[in-house]
């Protein structure tokens, strides 16, 4: 047991909970709650994210210890690790995700307790920030939370209803797209890995750190949403990638990574069908049945999506200065919060 509170109601019955944390196959006694708030998602969503996602989580809960149900989870925070690469140094930290009370016990300081026993767990892991994709922003902003990256929106290409595409008249030689559904091959997913470290390193101040296992477990993640990953090969070497899901049923793109290459080479054939993206209306490019077929359009707006909190412990800080003498520069010392807001990044959308 970590704490506990305590909670009068209106009609003076008592009641109590017990805050505590769980890890491994513990988290997954959250399930019923998460079904019942988050009754929106898909039961194949659900079985994807208990399956693969919810034991490798650090998730703080508030159980009810009194009557009518005692032992039942009615508040739940899960913390889920990932690494972020910025300008070139890795740093840990935690997307917050599965914030929820059950309704008949919210507004009874639940959630802020177990946010800020989050944010000492993730302090105490030595995460400079928290990161999280809000419902409502109005919730996280007294926590110390702004929003920190926007991401790209692009109109959906043709392709999609195809698996597999040559391009043969592409200026820059046959280009190969092929769609990856479930699973692929470690080979694949090692190629996948070394495209986007090198495409990402290239092109952006920060990004999610991108492993083979990052994207086993996003084909999982894409599947369990009706999508895929939709891969762009020329003579043999990826090029690029973006990823295609289906909200509600309706065709989205979450992310889209091409190298330089590939970019400048699809710059230039706008740039010669006069097309402009602050101007784009979604009809400019009719005469290029490669472009609209093939390749996302990226629309003028972007969608702010992220949102962050700098942690900050004077007390790590000394600590670190104490274990070395080399330490020269302390995880908690930046505003990280500016940073991602005013630097070039990319993070996916993510559970």
């Amino acid at each position: 047991m970590m704490d506990t509170i305590t909670y009068n109601d209106q009609n003076n019955r008592t009641y109590t909970y017990e805050i505590a944390c769980l890890k491994g196959g513990d988290v997954l006694t959250t399930r019923p709650l998460w079904e019942e708030v988050f009754c929106e998602d898909s039961p194949a969503f659900t079985e994807y994210y208990f399956q693969k996602k919810a034991r490798h989580n650090t998730t703080f809960i508030c159980r009810l210890l009194s009557t009518p149900l005692p032992g039942e989870i009615v508040s739940m925070v899960h913390l889920t690790p990932y690494e972020i690469t910025i300008e070139g140094n890795t740093y840990p930290s935690f997307y917050i995700v599965g914030v929820a009370t059950k309704e008949s016990h919210r507004h009874r300081g639940l959630m802020a307790a177990l946010l800020n026993q989050a944010f000492k767990y993730a302090e105490s892991m030595y995460c400079p920030f928290v990161f999280l994709m809000p419902a409502n922003p109005a919730i996280y902003k007294p926590f110390g939370f702004s929003y920190v990256y926007s991401r790209p929106q692009y109109d959906v290409p043709r392709l999609i209803r195809q698996k597999e595409v040559y391009i043969n008249s592409f200026p820059l030689g046959d280009v190969h797209i092929h769609c990856l559904e479930n699973t692929a091959s470690d080979t694949e997913l090692e190629r996948l890995s070394t495209f986007a470290c090198h495409a990402l390193k290239e092109q952006f101040d920060y990004y999610l750190t991108r492993t083979p296992a990052y994207y086993e477990t996003l084909l999982a993640e894409l599947a369990s949403q009706k999508g895929c990953i939709f891969v762009f090969t020329l003579k043999g070497k990826v090029e690029g990638y973006f990823l295609y899901t289906e909200e509600e049923n309706t065709p989205f793109i979450q992310e889209l990574l091409f190298s330089r290459r590939l970019s400048s080479c699809l710059q230039d054939l706008c740039s010669r069908l006069s097309y402009h993206p602050a101007s784009h209306k979604g009809t400019a490019l009719c005469k290029s049945d490669i472009m609209l077929t093939h390749f996302p359009i990226e629309q003028p707006e972007k969608k702010p999506i992220i949102m962050a909190k700098n942690l900050n412990s004077s007390q790590h800080d000394n600590e670190l200065s104490a274990a070395s003498h080399s330490v020269s520069h302390s995880p908690f010392s930046d505003d990280y919060v500016n940073y991602l807001l005013h630097h070039n990044g990319c993070i996916n959308e993510i559970v």
